[in-house]
């Protein structure tokens, strides 16, 4: 069994991260969602990591099996949570609802001398209210992941990870786990937001204590047409219309491991959203039939981790 808290929720109160019991070929409990991979984690000090990664802590029953030599097939159920997003301003009377089915997930994983490849597939089943209706939309979704040893002698690695899908927005890293799974087409119907994102990491060992990781990663989103919202910032109102969100990562960082267990670094993020509505916009001057806004970002961190 395992078990992990931390202070980081904002609230000064204890936050349970993971609670699992693995026995035999059961493992039962809260930890990172097994449709992404845990076993790939850049060496980075960004909290979050590139905005694609499939990176949730939920409540899951897996059954694992070993179905060959270095070979194992995964196969469970996770908790959907209610974390389907819906805006008030394109239909009010959507909402989520309490969900009735759990996710369906199912991985393969190949270990080699060189490191690893997995697969995963999911599917929801995401549930909401429209008016008095109860209603619910397919979402289903795609991983492909892997670590690769590029160095015999030191640790070097090559870590990947791409994902694709639609109703799977809540599994990646964007936006605080906080994406878009389905929006309302003021029909009284809902569709789900087809994402596709990725994203590469590699570390190479300058020597045993010098260090650098460089990671580069996207995610892109893109809904159906929506019959009518508004957009935020200028308040324009667009009418059938689509939104497509992209967002752009990259991360190079320096680190050095005076003694066993201790890492300093210093790290610089870039960061790159860019969101466009195309359709019918009115804005005060005219209408026209597309809008972008966009927006860089930096940041330069130093950082400690200390194992013990």
């Amino acid at each position: 069994g395992y078990v992990e808290g931390d202070f980081w929720g904002g609230n000064k109160h204890f936050r349970l991260r993971h609670a699992w019991v693995d026995f035999k070929f059961i493992h039962f409990g809260q930890d990172w969602s097994f449709f992404g991979d845990k076993d790939i984690w850049p060496n980075v000090l960004d909290w979050d990591g590139p905005p694609s990664g499939v990176w949730r802590r939920a409540p899951e029953l897996k059954f694992y099996f070993d179905v060959a030599e270095h070979s194992r097939f995964d196969i469970g159920l996770g908790s959907p949570s209610a974390e389907v997003m819906y805006s008030s301003d394109i239909d009010s009377t959507v909402s989520a609802a309490s969900q009735r089915m759990p996710d369906v997930i199912a991985a393969w994983k190949q270990t080699t001398s060189f490191g690893h490849i997995r697969a995963t597939a999911i599917f929801r089943n995401l549930t909401y209210t429209s008016g008095t209706d109860i209603r619910s939309v397919p979402g289903y979704g795609a991983t492909v992941s892997g670590l690769i040893k590029t160095s015999s002698v030191l640790p070097n690695t090559l870590q990947f990870q791409f994902v694709a899908g639609a109703g799977i927005g809540t599994y990646l890293a964007s936006f605080g786990g906080y994406n878009f799974d389905a929006a309302p087409n003021a029909k009284g119907e809902i569709e789900t937001v087809p994402t596709v994102g990725g994203w590469a990491a590699y570390e190479h060992y300058l020597s045993k204590k010098w260090h650098f990781n460089l990671v580069g990663g996207l995610s892109l989103f893109r809904t159906h047409e929506i019959a009518a919202y508004g957009i935020p910032g200028p308040g324009y109102t667009a009418v059938d219309s689509k939104i497509s969100l992209d967002m752009l990562y990259g991360l190079v960082n320096l680190m050095f491991d005076p003694v066993p267990n201790l890492i300093l670094g210093i790290e610089y993020n870039y960061g790159y959203k860019r969101s466009t509505h195309t359709g019918t916009i009115t804005t005060p001057t005219a209408v026209v039939s597309s809008i972008d806004q966009s927006r860089p970002a930096h940041r330069i961190s130093f950082g400690m981790f200390f194992d013990f």
